[in-house]
């Protein structure tokens, strides 16, 4: 009877962290983590940031304005669906506590 209670809870500890690791959020950071290390891959942060910190405070929209016209347009895909991954998943976390105090 001991074993088949073990078998039983493990079981139903395995279902839940599939749940946990399979869930909506889990994915969108996972995308988030793939799409910031491709782009890592193909931009140079270090240039990018070096380049920013040579920006005027009245000239950072122009720089990022000529940034994002003179990249290549993968580039640009992959930024918007690291952006649209990190909205999602913070408005999935705000969403979460508001329905759990409801």
């Amino acid at each position: 009877m001991k074993t088949l209670k073990k078998q039983i809870m493990r079981r139903i500890y395995t279902a839940y962290a599939m749940r946990l690791v399979g869930g909506t959020r889990a994915r969108h950071f996972m995308v988030m983590v793939v799409a910031a290390l491709g782009l890592m891959r193909f931009v140079s942060v270090m240039h990018v940031a070096e380049n920013f910190s040579r920006v005027q405070v009245g000239e950072i929209g122009d720089f990022v304005y000529s940034a994002l016209t003179h990249t290549e347009s993968w580039t640009l895909v992959v930024l918007a669906l690291f952006v649209y991954a990190a909205v999602v998943f913070v408005r999935g976390e705000h969403q979460g506590r508001g329905a759990q105090f409801a």
